[in-house]
């Protein structure tokens, strides 16, 4: 979505590609809100490094070799939680 929203930034739209940007500005920015409001700051760099660049979980793992793979997963799943709960607050998900 990102890669979209900045390509369309850059370029004149029709009608149906601005009404695509702008819904999808919208929810870019509250995802990367969500990520920046992870308050471990080991977890917030996993979830920057997995999601935001798109690194396969095999990189992760490789680049966070001080933890376990397990705890790779494990600290995956707290910052989506943290993500989803963040967005629960502000609206876009019931």
């Amino acid at each position: 979505m990102k890669l979209t929203v900045d390509m369309l930034s850059e370029k004149e739209r029709n009608e149906r590609q601005q009404a695509l940007y702008i819904d999808w500005k919208s929810k870019v920015e509250l995802i990367e809100m969500a990520v920046n409001l992870i308050m471990d700051k080991e977890v917030r760099e996993l979830i920057e490094y997995r999601f935001i660049k798109g690194h396969p979980r095999k990189a992760a793992v490789v680049k966070f070799r001080l933890v376990t793979d397990r705890s790779v997963d494990r600290w995956i799943d707290e910052g989506v939680e943290s993500i989803a709960s963040t967005l629960k607050l502000m609206g876009p998900i019931t």
